[in-house]
């Protein structure tokens, strides 16, 4: 004879502060991509200081100069900018971002 088990599905009541506190230790990437897709979207500290940068509404090459700390001509920070704006993880982060504010 087996057992069924059944999923307990009693609703838990959390305080404001425990939301609060919640909220501050989990990143703002997984709230912001959903949970189950945080393993998904993997981007280096410097991509998603881009895309913040993108989303306040910075130009690409200055936020592309700004998180990446580069010298190289403003010519060359401009493509990279955008090629790295066009990246399909880091546009989604960029989006994810914008609808955030």
């Amino acid at each position: 004879m087996t057992k069924s088990i059944i999923p307990m599905t009693k609703s838990i009541k959390l305080t404001r502060k425990e939301i609060t506190d919640g909220l501050k230790n989990m990143p703002i990437e997984n709230i912001l991509v959903g949970a189950h897709n945080a393993d998904k979207v993997r981007l280096t500290k410097k991509q998603k200081d881009f895309a913040r940068k993108v989303a306040e509404g910075k130009p690409q090459a200055q936020a592309f100069r700004e998180s990446y700390n580069t010298s190289a001509s403003p010519q060359s920070q401009a493509e990279q900018a955008s090629r790295l704006a066009k990246n399909p993880k880091i546009a989604s982060m960029i989006e994810a971002f914008t609808l955030a504010r």
